[in-house]
């Protein structure tokens, strides 16, 4: 048994309570979820409701897909459902209560090993990226999966090293790591990280390994055994799974630029690394890990000291991730995919900082650090669009407040279907196909990088003569607010800076010409 040095929460930052920093972190989520609120957006999670609704409907769900395979994502959809109605925030409540679970998981496990002040600084930074404040307020498998994988560390770690060999917290880490694993199939570079120790006979002695292995086991047993009992074969979602979905590396080993859902470049050898350090989702924060990383290594705390034991395992299983996520599976290296290296990142940063805070000399160092990396986290939330379906939500407003039907473009009116079923938009109210003369018709338009926006370039009917009913330009942001306040907007509109002053995309509802 390893004295990880738990005495430390009484050493340092005692007179936090949990309860507080509990407080804080629900406060903290409510104002994401009413400010910087996401919801419905109109893409994998229209499958995710779709299956929902069939579990209801139905009482059972043979997936089809590899979003509807997500038993873990798909079935407390199915509950919100149930217990409060069909619509969009019981749709992502189940994702906002993993979010919340994750993020007080990282708190009560950097507490456990670093103390009060390292988990509220660690967790703190964790819960202002622009990746946990739409990954809290979105359907998504991301907070799941990782919630489990962190959970599952924790106790193969407790039950290892901590508690020397103790089979009880290994099978359940084993369990976690299942469930984890039947969320989404990334989650298996956990379990490979795990078996790297096995071979090396690494923290514990191999035959706990097996016990950790049958507790992984499981859920995916279970999870087979419910496809036979539909008749189906044991392997259905693996053959499902591959059957929707590109198995193997997809990107080139090449540079080319992809204008993607927030990553910063496709090249396959640097794209992990330029998201981790220059995407807007993370900002500062692997900056600030990195200086941490050199900082302890100099220290030589993060090599020796037992409780940096479990930052070690979360190092190894990062760069095992990495690799297999990005150089085996071949992910696009979209900020998502980075959630695990976003974590061991915090368990970085918090302790150093705080380490540096308990420093006679050190503390307004460890401040001016810690105000840069909030600072510029609130700054790319603010950025960030938050209205990705403000156009969908207004076609529905549009249909139920004009007598007369609004005609759309087929994927406009795809979009928006969930927004005028919730809104309860007749059929018969939002139509696709060619309008005809002096009908309304609305349509999204693309932003300029210079701010300005113009009508998609296939759209049909010419719009050049239609009158401009109404309209949305997006809305407008703190530091565009700011930047008014000082009378530089406009120097800014008419430049690539004019992403500053607001977020979403713009929409126009046009009456036709008669003619």
């Amino acid at each position: 048994m390893v004295d990880v040095r738990t005495d430390m929460i009484g050493r340092r930052g005692a007179e936090y309570s949990p309860a507080l920093h509990l407080l804080l972190l629900l406060v903290w989520m409510a104002l994401l979820v009413v400010f910087a609120g996401v919801g419905h957006i109109s893409a994998d999670d229209q499958m995710y409701i779709a299956a929902a609704r069939e579990w209801l409907a139905t009482g059972s769900l043979l997936p089809e897909s590899h979003w509807t395979v997500r038993h873990t994502v798909i079935l407390p959809i199915a509950l919100s459902f149930a217990l409060f109605g069909d619509g969009e925030w019981q749709s992502v409540l189940p994702s906002t209560l993993y979010a919340l679970g994750l993020a007080w998981t990282l708190y009560a496990v950097m507490r456990r090993y670093h103390g009060a002040t390292a988990a509220l600084v660690g967790t703190a930074i964790f819960v202002t990226t622009g990746l946990f404040a739409e990954l809290g307020t979105i359907i998504h498998p991301d907070a799941t999966e990782s919630l489990f994988l962190l959970l599952g560390l924790f106790l193969f770690y407790e039950g290892a090293v901590v508690h020397g060999g103790d089979n009880k917290r290994l099978f359940g880490a084993g369990v976690l790591l299942g469930l984890a694993f039947v969320t989404r199939e990334t989650a298996a570079a956990v379990p490979l990280a795990l078996g790297v120790l096995f071979l090396l006979g690494a923290y514990t002695q191999r035959w706990h390994y097996f016990v950790l292995g049958i507790g992984f086991l499981l859920p995916v047993l279970i999870e087979a055994g419910y496809y036979m009992s539909l008749g189906e074969g044991p392997l259905y979602r693996y053959e499902t799974v591959l059957g929707s979905t590109k198995a193997g590396p997809t990107l080139e080993m090449g540079g080319e630029v992809h204008a993607g859902t927030g990553n910063v470049t496709d090249n396959r050898l640097i794209g992990p690394f330029a998201a981790l350090l220059l995407n807007n989702e993370f900002m500062l924060v692997f900056w600030g890990a990195i200086a941490a990383g050199i900082a302890l290594l100099r220290a030589g705390t993060l090599r020796r000291a037992e409780e940096y034991g479990f930052t070690r395992l979360l190092l190894i299983v990062t760069a095992v991730w990495v690799f297999v996520e990005f150089y085996a599976f071949g992910l696009r290296p979209l900020p998502r995919y980075l959630l695990i290296p976003l974590i061991t990142g915090t368990f970085l940063i918090g302790p150093w900082l705080a380490g540096l805070m308990a420093t006679p000399g050190r503390r307004p160092v460890a401040l001016i650090v810690l105000a840069l990396i909030l600072a510029a986290n609130l700054f790319a939330i603010d950025l960030s669009n938050k209205a990705p379906r403000k156009p969908e939500r207004l076609l529905a407003e549009w249909a139920l407040s004009h007598q007369e039907p609004i005609y759309a473009s087929d994927e406009f009116i795809s979009r928006a279907q969930n927004f005028l079923r919730w809104d309860g938009v007749g059929a018969d109210k939002v139509l696709a196909g060619p309008p005809p003369p002096g009908a309304l018709y609305a349509v999204r338009l693309v932003t300029r990088g210079t701010g300005g926006v113009q009508a998609e370039a296939s759209l049909e009917p010419d719009l050049h003569d239609a009158e401009v009913v109404d309209g949305w330009d997006g809305d407008r942001t703190v530091t565009g607010t700011v930047i008014g306040l000082f009378g530089l907007e406009g120097v800014v509109r008419g430049t690539p800076l004019a992403r500053l002053l607001r977020y979403g995309e713009p929409v126009r509802l046009y009456r036709l010409p008669n003619e």
